[in-house]
């Protein structure tokens, strides 16, 4: 009887730290991530004041090449994911696994009847690396925008929203409207554990993206 009374104490306990596992891990996990979408959040500042401060010295213009933004940056941002610096590379080689928000495309050429076609393909998380490729992304990914209002899109069905990312990296895209390398606008995002813009989703179900862009607009 003993023994048995010692046996359901210690299955009482067991129970007693998994059920506390279950309550308080989430949300001590919960606290976590939301403090390091914080960091990516506070990296796109540190981003932005890079991009303003160029600008200052170009009458207006905003730049178009991730070493010319670096050059202006007063701080290194930190991915608080990896721990590593934004301004290195993420070099996938030939066998390796594409991680979360990593994404490419792969051109390959296939005869069809009495020609050649090159057929397009877009690998993302969990495909492997071809042989023969070596792929390199980067912690701040420098893009283009075609129309003087996706800079601004914050909502589910705007451009921004299709940007997909290595979890804590940064995208800065610029509008161009002379294709002479003068962009007039521009707009930054971070992006979360699962490679998704930041956001949040309102009550009604909608969603709101995070970015920044130059505040006179």
């Amino acid at each position: 009887m003993r023994v048995l009374n010692i046996l359901l104490n210690i299955a009482i306990i067991i129970g007693l730290v998994v059920l506390g596992y279950l309550v308080i891990y989430p949300q001590y996990a919960e606290r976590i991530e939301r403090s390091k979408k914080y960091d990516v959040w506070v990296n796109m500042h540190i981003l932005q004041g890079a991009v303003e401060k160029y600008a200052a010295y170009h009458e207006g213009i905003y730049p178009t090449t991730l070493d010319t933004i670096i050059k202006y940056m007063e701080e290194e941002p930190i991915n608080p994911y990896t721990g590593k610096s934004l301004i290195d590379r993420i070099v996938r080689y030939p066998g390796d696994t594409l991680g979360v928000g990593e994404y490419y495309v792969v051109h390959d050429t296939v005869v069809e009847g009495d020609s050649f076609v090159v057929v397009e393909d877009t690998l993302g998380p969990g495909d492997v690396v071809p042989a023969g490729d070596t792929v390199v992304f980067y912690g701040i990914r420098v893009f283009e925008y075609e129309s003087y209002d996706e800079p601004k899109g914050k909502t589910g069905d705007s451009k921004n929203a299709t940007l997909r990312g290595p979890m804590g990296t940064l995208a800065y895209g610029y509008y161009d409207p002379s294709k002479k390398g003068l962009p007039i606008s521009y707009g930054i995002l971070g992006f979360d554990r699962k490679g998704m813009p930041l956001h949040e989703v309102k009550p009604n179900g909608e969603i709101e993206l995070y970015v920044l862009y130059p505040e006179e607009e």
